[in-house]
């Protein structure tokens, strides 16, 4: 029996003036899915996938064989390239949990003839593995994690003979495990977690013969404790995935699906988003790039290589609106359609990354105006970012 059969068993002299305009619009799009460059290396399913310094990583977990692997990638969002980087140190296997936490990624537990316990470290500038104190409950595969105020979450998984609700707090600045409130009814394997306001939550799962899982729990760390939310509206499922964008948690694919899904934590309320352009999958990996949430590999149909990018309806509503203009008397005009009433802020760079301007807390006004000198700046790109709440649009212009 191959891996995996056994996973899916289970005027620019004297300056410038920017004038913004803006006006409001009912958000109706769904978002938007992107395809970007196929992934090269042999990973298919089972992997982990974390990020740092808007870098994501993936590696580990069940390749094209069906035989596990201990191979890690590295994605360029700005290049759209995959360079492969330092094998995991503690050696292939699949079902394994993958967090960052300040400078470092870690990657740890899950199976590969036994189930593990170990944990690693990475460091991407020395491009090298170190292991760290072993995790201090049982042994398991399947679990999730989740990062909040520099400290990691472990939680649920298979240990061979059991599905797992315990939870268990990991402090990188001491290296030391402590174990906290169980996750309640929550035996599982194979969920998802994502963390939005510094509270985390995990939802869907496989509890073997009793079937699959469709609640949703909120674990505060400030009081140990967790809360049941609304339930999971998509249908129960396994080995989804998810990401948080825009201050909003997306739970895509799983059970050989290929939907996508919203939750508002403020309404703790689901909505249905763009489908993904591919056949139904499941034991795919994702993560979050800036303000873009990416899905790929896992196992189903013919595009198990393939990766896809989603921006967000806010954040295509604000790609859409953003109009830049020439005006007359050295002005750049620049016109946005806002989605909604919030906190918006304006930031100017100059072709090597240096702010030059900051706007901050602009509320309530249809139409802002600055000035800018541009004397340093002649024959040069500027860069326009518009931040409106969580979602950054980015314009570049050329001055002559």
């Amino acid at each position: 029996m191959t891996y995996r059969d056994f996973w899916q068993r289970q005027g620019w002299f004297l300056g410038l003036t920017l004038v913004f305009v803006f006006n409001t619009l009912f958000l109706t799009a769904q978002g938007k899915w992107v395809r970007k460059a196929d992934f090269p290396g042999n990973l298919g399913t089972l992997a982990v996938s974390f990020v740092l310094d808007n870098k994501a990583y993936i590696g580990t977990g069940v390749d094209k064989f069906s035989e596990l692997t201990d191979a890690m990638w590295e994605y360029n969002p700005e290049l759209d390239e995959w360079t492969q980087k330092a094998n995991f140190a503690g050696g292939s296997r699949s079902g394994a949990i993958g967090f960052s936490v300040g400078n470092k990624g870690y990657v740890g537990l899950g199976f590969s003839a036994t189930y593990k316990s170990d944990i690693w470290a990475y460091d991407p500038t020395a491009n090298i593995w170190q292991a760290k104190n072993s995790f201090t409950g049982s042994v398991r595969s399947g679990g999730v994690s989740f990062v909040i105020n520099d400290k990691a979450y472990v939680s649920t998984g298979y240990n061979g003979s059991q599905y797992l609700n315990d939870l268990w707090e990991y402090d990188p600045g001491n290296d030391q495990w402590k174990q906290r409130a169980d996750l309640p009814n929550g035996k599982r394997s194979n969920a998802v977690s994502f963390v939005l306001n510094d509270k985390g939550y995990i939802t869907t799962g496989n509890l073997g013969f009793l079937g699959f899982k469709d609640d949703v729990w909120e674990y505060d760390p400030a009081k140990d404790e967790w809360t049941k939310k609304g339930q999971f509206p998509g249908g129960e499922r396994i080995s989804a995935t998810s990401f948080v964008i825009d201050n909003k948690a997306y739970i895509a694919t799983g059970s050989f699906t290929n939907d996508l899904w919203e939750y508002d934590v403020v309404n703790d309320s689901w909505t249905k988003k763009a489908d993904i352009d591919i056949e139904g999958r499941t034991q795919a990996i994702s993560f979050a790039l800036g303000n873009k949430g990416y899905v790929g590999l896992g196992s189903g149909g013919s595009s198990e290589k393939q990766i896809w990018q989603y921006t967000s309806s806010l954040n295509e509503t604000l790609e859409q609106g953003l109009q830049l203009t020439p005006a007359n008397n050295h002005r750049l005009s620049i016109k946005i359609d806002l989605p909604q009433v919030g906190n918006l802020a304006i930031r100017v760079y100059d072709s090597v990354g240096r702010l030059v301007l900051v706007k901050d807390a602009i509320k309530n006004q249809t139409v802002y105006s600055v000035h800018l000198p541009l004397a340093s700046w002649a024959n040069q790109v500027l860069i326009v970012k518009v931040v409106f709440n969580h979602s950054v649009v980015t314009r570049r212009f050329y001055l002559q």
